[in-house]
């Protein structure tokens, strides 16, 4: 088996250089969807480049081919590391939709993924990079891709002689810096966007800064004064980052939007973070739970009151009905029986049922899923789950539910 790591052992300039030899490249093509380290065996000594390196590249092109197809499809180079730090191509695609504008400054490009799309979108982008080989791949990869009003800079932050103004900025700080993982500590970033972001605005009135979904919202509140957008970005009900809009305007109030790109549709929804009240009915037939990026920029309450929706407990994520919602930015399951949570009752319920495998999920519950699943001894699996939550009134439940 073919370790990531071992793709950065493979230099640039080789890597390159091997993806322009023909035979290679018809190697690729024949063999693109088989498993690279039986490639590597089976044709060793029988061919005229270097197979080791090439199992490489296949290994991650099959890893990639759902997060970057074009650049797979067009034979682009990247290792695992500018390839793990890269966008998916489906949130840079929209995240293009939202800026536009006559320049724009990419202060931290990487493999270019971000600044490919925003060029649909800017007149010009200036994409700066201060690792070589990543600049490289860059620059090799627009070629490729054939996308002629990107000009790749390699240089870093504190050399590079900024224009007068800029229509928009845009950065992905490392969030990942000497091989750490800080990922929510946005003071940790590099660079440090703490102490930058008050420069970078002398450039612009439109600074965007993209973070981890991990960040806490609250402190970004307290930590900039001038927040014009927060985006919460999802992808198939997965937070994948956070974008904040910095601008040297006055804000009186920060706008926060809930963008959730599923296979079918883009949910959009922006509004004000609410506290609703509990519905008193709780043997309703329909269980339903709001997206994660809802849930995360704090819109998921006055999402589900504008459906005319109740949680089971004030502040809570579980939200009950009579029927199923058409078009609901979530999950829905049909209650097939509500009772206690005690591990002795949960059992017999299982028991009565027949029910050997079970999916488990639970909310403002004081056992992790884990946990819960370990208390029951029982297998993951089938098309049921078990939900555990509580009530307004602390009471411990449990709903056998359905997935809609």
């Amino acid at each position: 088996m073919i370790n990531d790591s071992q793709h950065d052992i493979v230099q640039s300039n080789e890597i390159i250089e091997l993806l322009e030899t023909p035979e290679a490249q018809l190697f690729l093509n024949k063999h693109k969807n088989e498993r690279p380290e039986n490639l590597a065996l089976t044709y060793s000594g029988k061919v005229n480049f270097d197979l080791p390196k090439l199992t490489q590249i296949l290994h991650l092109y099959q890893k990639a081919q759902h997060k970057l197809p074009d650049w797979v499809i067009n034979r682009c180079a990247f290792n695992s590391k500018s390839y793990a730090q890269s966008s998916h191509w489906e949130l840079a695609n929209f995240k293009s939709s939202l800026f536009g504008g006559k320049n724009l400054l990419d202060l931290t490009s990487g493999l270019g993924v971000d600044a490919t799309y925003f060029a649909k979108s800017f007149e010009q982008v200036f994409a700066l990079e201060h690792d070589l080989e990543t600049h490289q791949f860059a620059t090799y990869n627009q070629q490729k891709l054939q996308v002629d009003n990107i000009r790749f800079v390699h240089t870093d932050l504190e050399s590079f002689k900024y224009e007068e103004s800029y229509d928009m900025i845009y950065l992905d700080p490392d969030r990942r810096p000497e091989d750490t993982r800080i990922l929510g500590d946005f003071e940790s970033y590099s660079p440090n966007i703490v102490e930058g972001h008050s420069k970078w605005l002398k450039h612009t009135n439109c600074l965007v800064i993209k973070l981890s979904p991990m960040v806490d919202l609250t402190v970004l509140h307290r930590t900039f004064q001038n927040i014009h957008s927060i985006y919460v970005i999802g992808y198939r009900n997965e937070v994948k980052e956070v974008l904040i809009h910095l601008t040297n305007d006055v804000i009186e109030t920060t706008k926060h939007v809930s963008i959730h790109i599923t296979k079918s549709q883009v949910w959009r929804y922006s509004g004000e973070s609410i506290t609703p009240k509990p519905s008193p009915s709780k043997h309703e037939s329909i269980l339903l739970e709001p997206s994660k990026p809802l849930i995360k920029s704090g819109l998921s309450h006055s999402y589900c009151k504008e459906m005319g929706l109740s949680p089971i407990k004030p502040l809570g994520f579980y939200y009950i009905n009579s029927q199923q919602i058409e078009n609901f930015d979530g999950r829905q399951f049909k209650i097939i029986e509500q009772i206690d949570a005690s591990i002795k009752d949960v059992k017999k319920l299982l028991k009565k049922r027949g029910i050997k495998a079970i999916d488990i999920a639970q909310r403002h519950y004081f056992d992790d899923v884990r946990t819960i699943r370990n208390k029951l001894k029982i297998k993951e699996g089938g098309n049921l789950f078990l939900h555990f939550t509580t009530d307004d009134k602390g009471k411990s439940l449990c709903l056998l539910t359905e997935r809609i």
